[in-house]
């Protein structure tokens, strides 16, 4: 993946059209970008189009919803979007991770 594709996501200053409070949860998060979603991916840039929300997906035999999903025109690629409003600890997102690993690996 490209480097930059990282760096939109890391700015939490892109979301300070939202307006949320001090100590909102995930789903207030997720609310909120679906409640404003063009404006949303207008922060993302124009290569970004929207698929679903609490996509379902299955991996292992375990169950997990996306938070949101979308398709990268210029990457040709899908990209999840797995909403925390707290910084991640090493080694705690297990279930995150094992949804990006190829078969095999």
């Amino acid at each position: 993946m490209q480097p930059e594709a990282f760096n939109v996501f890391k700015d939490a200053s892109m979301l300070e059209f939202l307006d949320l409070p001090e100590g909102h949860a995930e789903a207030d998060l997720r609310r909120a970008l679906l409640l404003k979603l063009r404006d949303f991916l207008i922060e993302l840039g124009r290569d970004f189009c929207f698929v679903r929300s609490e996509y379902p997906l299955q991996v292992g035999g375990r169950d997990f919803a996306l938070d949101l999903l979308f398709f990268h025109r210029g990457l040709n690629s899908l990209v999840a979007l797995e909403l925390k409003v707290r910084p991640l600890r090493a080694g705690v997102p297990r279930e995150t991770r094992v949804l990006f690993r190829s078969p095999g690996s």
